[in-house]
């Protein structure tokens, strides 16, 4: 396997894995992530366990000073976009889409099917049919032949026709204002239910940050891993390798009493043990609640065990329900979901918060709207 598992990255990027002297497995790990893939999908060709692939990515981290796998991404992906596009995609940005949607729109201009895009960006399926549906909404059209006249009409010389361009100026003018409306009405639609109580009400804190405080559940209420009030991760060991990266601020541990707490991950007998918020003292550590990586034969994958994500506020942001199926914000999948979502968060026409499948976006004009199980049905949503 080694160097042959994964396709090579730049000169640029290869050059600095060798001079941060990464084994060929840590190698693999971080290109498979430049790579947009999973844990899982890098585990099955690597031939290890997905816990295995987290603990590699966490090792080439720390040997390329980076932080986190987003980290690595914005340092070391090539966006091909920003450079052939850069016009275009500027002209997308001032209509107010984010980086994401111009680069997916862009692409979308250019011809490029969805998975040729995911390809391209290193970004999920479903992340590029969100940014096209959120990027349509915003200036106000419906497919790619709108779009293409879009950009067509705005691009200088394409504007004016070459006779009586004069008396048709005043249509052109109201025909830009009528974009901009639609765009700004479009707007204002995706914002209203920031302000409502459900899966969507809470993204506005999610939105380019890693630290928003949430704690996952399992079914039976043990506590798993998430970030607390003072921005800390915390959790047992193999759910962080699972969904945080391998990166933790705060281990689970145990005291020399037996009491359950919270360990930096450099403790050692006789540090303090904590408390979930990472400052009170409750005991003195002896050691953490689990001392290897592995899953063991009695311990639920954390890959796939159903659990939920709350916000203080009680807002559920993400999870695995009881059918194996990954749901949340497109901004909770890229942090800890590892990029892949089977329901996103989304609103009911009829107001209803809940969740659509990603793989429907583009097969149906009408989605049905499910709870968080997939099967309960809530509402109706369009798709354009």
């Amino acid at each position: 396997m080694g160097n042959h598992s994964f396709q090579r990255e730049s000169e640029a990027v290869e050059r600095a894995f060798d001079e941060a002297s990464l084994t060929d497995r840590e190698k693999d790990a971080a290109r498979s992530l430049l790579q947009g893939m999973t844990a899982q999908e890098a585990a099955d060709i690597m031939g290890v366990s997905p816990s295995s692939v987290g603990s590699y990515r966490k090792r080439a981290y720390e040997k390329l000073g980076v932080g986190s796998g987003r980290e690595l991404v914005s340092l070391h992906r090539v966006w091909p976009v920003a450079e052939v596009n850069a016009d275009v995609n500027e002209k997308l940005r001032v209509r107010g889409l984010n980086e994401t949607q111009a680069s997916v729109c862009s692409l979308i201009a250019a011809g490029r099917t969805t998975a040729e895009i995911a390809s391209e960006l290193g970004i999920a399926a479903g992340t590029v049919n969100s940014a096209r549906a959120y990027g349509y909404k915003l200036l106000g059209i419906h497919s790619r032949e709108e779009l293409v006249e879009l950009l067509k009409g705005r691009g200088g010389r394409e504007t004016e026709p070459a006779t009586g361009s004069s008396g048709n100026r005043p249509w052109a003018i109201l025909a830009v204002v009528a974009i901009v409306l639609v765009g700004a009405i479009a707007l204002l639609q995706a914002m209203a239910p920031s302000a409502s109580n459900g899966p969507v009400g809470s993204l506005a804190a999610a939105r380019g940050t890693d630290a928003t405080p949430f704690t996952a559940k399992a079914e039976d209420g043990t506590i798993l891993f998430g970030v607390n009030e003072n921005g800390q991760r915390f959790g047992r060991r193999d759910w962080t390798l699972a969904h945080m990266g391998g990166i933790a601020d705060l281990y689970a541990a145990e005291g020399e009493s037996g009491e359950l707490g919270y360990a930096s991950p450099d403790a050692e007998p006789g540090s303090p043990l904590y408390d979930l918020d990472g400052q009170t003292v409750i005991g003195t550590f002896s050691l953490f609640e689990w001392q290897d990586n592995g899953l063991g034969a009695n311990r639920a994958d954390p890959n796939s065990a159903p659990f939920r994500a709350v916000d203080s506020e009680g807002h559920v942001l993400f999870g695995v329900n009881d059918a194996g199926q990954r749901f949340g914000s497109r901004e909770f999948a890229d942090l800890y979901l590892g990029g892949k979502l089977d329901l996103e968060a989304t609103t009911a026409s009829n107001g209803a918060h809940g969740y659509v499948y990603v793989d429907e976006v583009e097969k149906s004009p009408v989605l049905t709207v499910y709870a968080e199980d997939g099967v309960t049905e809530l509402g109706t949503l369009e798709s354009g």
